[in-house]
């Protein structure tokens, strides 16, 4: 039979080495650049605020009158450029990729305790490189503070509420549903892309359980009650439509509907390649995990998985679209492409699932594929831009001369006596750690990035200026 499915045998899963590398290497030079990290934009104009006004004040008024992001926006208020510490603001992103792993490992472990610990760090620096890999914008997940704690920190959350989650049904312990009840009121209150995906997540599980495998479920039940009141509670806030009303956007239903299909197609061709990939390696694992009882009964047929996929996208995409008539931000699109992989890893399993029912031999072990796909991997480890360019930023020296050049500058405006604090451009522009749009200044004093530096630094006017008349920041 020539339409049998190719898949690994048991030896050539055993090449975890393969993913602790790619993980390593992935993850390595992101430490490094933290240490050339400066703040941009928004960095100096939530802690010019927090400087300026109590604690407890400032955050009903972001709510009442900016965003109902609570959880945060008081995560912001406590940043270290509130105190003027940029040492300590260069830490944040390495507890965020350490948080990011330790949720990784938690939610993996928490799935299969039964894997061996070199196994769940296979998959640990498997996830971290998909992931990573193919991140739309590494500077808004992980370095500038507004993207990384408000799109960035929820990511990892969710990871910790469905390991906890799991954790509780295994061992039935009440610490588990307070950890849980916490985690869950604080990555709700971060973003409103991870609000409707883990609604209609935590939703979808729930029908599931309660109309296809007719089971009461009272805990998931419970916890979709707190799901909902703390999504309210944000989408909500008042500040939500007053922030709305200062973005002049005539909003087009058809248009939204077409422009957010047709992006969706786009980002499932992009990312899907790899993602399909990396589960080739660990085919034999996720059989395991299909035939045992408790995971068996949660696959359904691949094409409702598959349209899974693409709902989960969709529904990211389109509030962007519809809002401001053009695609989310690369920041929003981080935290999509988060809960995409997921929904792609179920969908194999599902089709796996599925053949391993209705066409139970159509299986053939070909070993010579873990050195193919293995080669494939590297290849696509080599071309994805954001890790090359990573290690571009770091050894080139761009980074390093990037950060003399931000120190410079902040002396520069500190130390201005004028009405207006003239800076030099900057010729050095990691793209890892420095983002065009969020971080550049201009020559127009009134420009929202202007402003925000001017008021932290407590100027009348900051803009950059070039030296010749050909160059532009």
């Amino acid at each position: 039979m020539y339409n049998k499915l190719i898949v690994y045998s048991s030896n050539a899963l055993q090449s975890t080495r393969l993913f602790w590398i790619l993980g390593i290497l992935t993850i390595t030079p992101l430490v490094f650049l933290a240490y050339f990290y400066n703040p941009g934009s928004d960095d100096f104009d939530y802690s010019y605020e927090s400087q300026t006004e109590a604690f407890w004040p400032l955050q009903l008024r972001r709510y009442n009158q900016w965003s109902g992001r609570y959880f945060s926006n008081g995560l912001l208020s406590l940043e270290p450029l509130t105190y003027n510490n940029y040492g300590l603001l260069k830490v944040v992103p390495i507890l965020l990729l350490v948080l990011f792993v330790w949720a990784l490992y938690y939610f993996i472990s928490s799935v299969s305790v039964s894997l061996s610990t070199k196994t769940k760090w296979a998959f640990v620096g498997g996830f971290a490189f998909v992931y990573i890999a193919q991140l739309p914008d590494i500077c808004e997940g992980f370095y500038w503070m507004p993207g990384s704690l408000q799109n960035q920190l929820p990511t990892s959350l969710v990871l910790f509420f469905f390991g906890s989650l799991l954790r509780f049904y295994q061992q039935r312990k009440s610490i588990n549903i307070i950890g849980m009840l916490l985690i869950l009121g604080a990555l709700m209150g971060c973003n409103e892309i991870t609000v409707v995906l883990f609604l209609l997540l935590v939703m979808g599980l729930f029908l599931y359980q309660r109309v296809a495998l007719k089971k009461k479920g009272f805990q998931l039940g419970w916890h979709l009650l707190a799901t909902i009141i703390f999504a309210l509670i944000e989408v909500l806030a008042p500040g939500n439509a007053v922030r709305a009303t200062n973005i002049a956007v005539k909003h087009q239903l058809f248009l939204s509907l077409f422009k957010s299909c047709q992006l969706t197609i786009g980002y499932i061709v992009k990312w899907t390649p790899m993602v399909l990939l990396c589960c080739c390696f660990f085919i034999e694992l996720i059989k395991k995990a299909i035939e045992t009882q408790k995971y068996k009964e949660w696959f359904i047929h691949p094409f409702a998985a598959f349209g899974i996929v693409f709902f989960t996208v969709y529904c990211g995409i389109f509030p962007g679209m519809w809002s401001l008539n053009g695609p989310p931000p690369d920041r929003a699109i981080n935290t999509i492409y988060f809960f995409y992989i997921f929904a792609a890893i179920y969908a194999i399993a599902a089709l796996l699932q599925y053949l391993m029912v209705n066409q139970p031999n159509h299986f053939e072990q070909v070993r010579g594929s873990r050195l193919l796909f293995g080669l494939l991997l590297v290849t696509l480890f080599l071309a994805n831009e954001p890790i090359v360019t990573a290690y571009k930023d770091l050894f080139s020296g761009k980074a390093y001369r990037y950060n003399l050049e931000v120190k410079d500058r902040f002396q520069r405006i500190a130390a201005c006596k004028d009405t207006v604090c003239v800076v030099p451009p900057l010729v050095n522009k990691p793209k890892t750690i420095y983002n065009e749009v969020d971080f550049s200044l201009t020559t127009a004093k009134n420009n929202w990035k202007n402003l925000e530096v001017s008021r932290y630094f407590r100027k009348q006017i900051v803009i950059s200026k070039p030296n010749d008349s050909t160059f532009v920041e």
